[in-house]
């Protein structure tokens, strides 16, 4: 086999496929790869660029291939999308980086190291969170609004949520009651307060009630399930456990 120049690689959940190509552009081989074998196989060739459309799981893979000696270009699929000359397949796809790599013009992404995509998730994993938190806030309101309960504030204590729905003289209905605990409970580790804080507003097999949600919530802080403040909220940003 002629010296492999240009490694194309089209990344999948299992199977990769591969596209080798010599230094005059001669295509050398196309081979679908088990995800178990594609380190195997390019562990076996002399180091070569190997490239990549930079998605999700290529800079593990990045990592791994620099390991063994391979120069890595990740690329944007943006700029692989126009080399794909027929109909988009697997093998269409893993020549279209080799083509798009051995253009001399062709920007990359650098490589992220473990550290780098452990603080993305962080990042990322707050967004999340502070999103699912405003959505829940937003539609308990709305539920809430619904009945002419109006409650302001909600993003930083769940207080007037839970004095709302406490409230025997605004005349909620007992299902409204029960369902907004289920809300409390989903927001309270969302906003510091532990797991639990909507409980008390649910009913006993006897329909009587258990005690007051508000109650739950200590004067010097939010406190977690053996009495220690130990959860801080969500928008002080995440933090590890003091």
């Amino acid at each position: 086999m002629d010296k492999v120049s240009i490694v194309g690689v089209d990344l999948a959940k299992n199977v990769f496929q591969v596209h080798g190509s010599g230094g005059d552009d001669q295509t050398l081989f196309r081979k679908k790869l088990a995800r178990t074998q594609f380190l195997h196989f390019m562990s076996k060739l002399e180091p070569c660029v190997v490239a990549m459309e930079a998605c999700a799981t290529a800079n593990h893979w990045a990592r791994a291939l620099a390991d063994q000696g391979h120069v890595i270009r990740l690329i944007p699929p943006v700029y692989v999308k126009p080399f794909v000359k027929r109909q988009k397949n697997d093998a269409n796809d893993a020549e279209a980086i080799v083509e798009a790599a051995s253009r001399p013009s062709m920007r990359t992404v650098p490589v992220k190291t473990s550290e780098q995509q452990a603080r993305a998730m962080l990042f990322r994993t707050r967004e999340l969170l502070v999103m699912q938190r405003t959505q829940l806030v937003n539609a308990l309101r709305a539920h809430l609004a619904e009945h002419g309960v109006i409650v302001s504030g909600g993003r930083r204590t769940l207080e007037p949520f839970a004095r709302a729905l406490d409230n025997q003289a605004n005349g909620l209905p007992d299902l409204v009651r029960e369902i907004g605990s289920v809300y409390l409970d989903q927001l309270a580790p969302r906003c510091g307060v532990p797991f639990g804080f909507g409980a008390p507003h649910r009913r006993t097999g006897t329909g009587k009630r258990t005690g007051s949600a508000a109650a739950h919530h200590s004067g010097g802080g939010f406190r977690d399930c053996h009495g220690n403040r130990s959860i801080r909220p969500l928008h002080g940003g995440l933090q590890a456990r003091t």
